[in-house]
């Protein structure tokens, strides 16, 4: 008995939906636990890099979005995911963020209704694999949604389809609702209980945003998890160019950075210990345990950046000549 009110044991766990039954699935044809979970791995990895090129293709270039994708998909919280935390359903997850960008794009820019097919995928995909990535997600899918909306003039369109939109999101929480309700019961009778969620002391500090310096593991590590997130150095570079390209801009130009150096600013701020009183405040906020789970959101930011100023700096060269 043991241990009782951890993880809901000797209770039933409620598992990720999608990475688990994938997993058992392929464990079907391999018979190897092990293989399965690296398919599984593989198959995160490939469709969301490659579901994020085909969304940096509609606003960008090709080669453009092949090298923000390419960025995005090395990135280092991506690695620690995989080889450190064994976060498999936090890594997978980043397979439907792609998608609710799609979905944002067609529904408001472009004004089409399969917009929101493309957002129902996206936001089921997610809540059936990491139930609050679809919070921190919201720090990015938000200001895009208000970007393009400013951008195009779309608000006349968003309100003659409110209706759509609202029964689009009763859809998504009624097919979720098989796992998410047991979840949220397991969680505040077997796990947590009634108090909050976070965890203090895991904020972030400059040094995970400039330092290049990885540890695998801590002295007073029992096992092989050390947590040492970082931006990345390449990373902390593409961000830099992309803010003084955003200062130097001239107006009218450089818009597609209005949403994504803001974004980027308030993600850092939730990782420090400055907001350490609002995810104690409100207990939605704070089923993110740890700050440095926003880089789940964070490692797009580069990619967007990189992808942005390839294309700018191309599309400048060709009116040159």
């Amino acid at each position: 008995m043991d241990g009782f009110g951890n993880y809901g044991m000797p209770m039933a766990i409620i598992i990720q939906q999608t990475t688990s039954y994938l997993g058992a699935i392929i464990t079907l044809f391999t018979h190897d636990i092990f293989i399965s979970y690296n398919i599984v791995v593989l198959i995160g990895a490939f469709f969301s890099t490659y579901l994020l090129y085909c969304f940096f293709t509609l606003h960008f270039s090709e080669e453009a979005a092949l090298l923000g994708a390419t960025l995005f998909n090395f990135a280092p919280y991506r690695i620690i995911n995989i080889y450190i935390r064994g976060a498999l359903p936090e890594f997978f997850s980043h397979v439907f963020f792609p998608v609710v960008f799609i979905g944002l794009y067609l529904f408001i820019k472009k004004r089409s209704m399969k917009g929101l097919i493309y957002l129902f995928i996206g936001f089921v995909g997610i809540l059936l694999t990491h139930p609050f990535t679809f919070i921190i997600g919201m720090f990015i899918w938000v200001p895009y949604a208000v970007y393009l909306v400013w951008e195009s003039g779309s608000a006349n369109f968003i309100r003659d389809n409110i209706l759509y939109l609202l029964l689009m999101f009763l859809l998504v929480i009624g097919i979720s609702a098989f796992y998410i309700i047991p979840l949220y019961l397991e969680i505040k009778y077997f796990y947590y209980g009634t108090g909050s969620h976070f965890i203090a002391g895991n904020f972030l500090t400059l040094k995970n945003y400039l330092g290049d310096q990885w540890y695998y593991f801590y002295q007073n590590d029992i096992e092989v998890r050390g947590h040492v997130i970082h931006l990345g150095l390449i990373e902390s570079l593409v961000i830099t160019a992309g803010m003084i390209s955003l200062f130097f801009s001239k107006k009218g130009k450089g818009k597609f950075l209005y949403w994504i150096v803001p974004s980027l600013l308030v993600l850092i701020f939730f990782t420090t210990h400055y907001a350490d009183f609002i995810f104690k405040k409100i207990n939605l906020l704070g089923n993110i345990q740890h700050n440095w789970r926003l880089f789940t959101s964070i490692v797009f930011i580069a990619p967007l950046i990189l992808a942005y100023l390839f294309y700018r700096a191309i599309d400048s060269c060709v009116s040159f000549k």
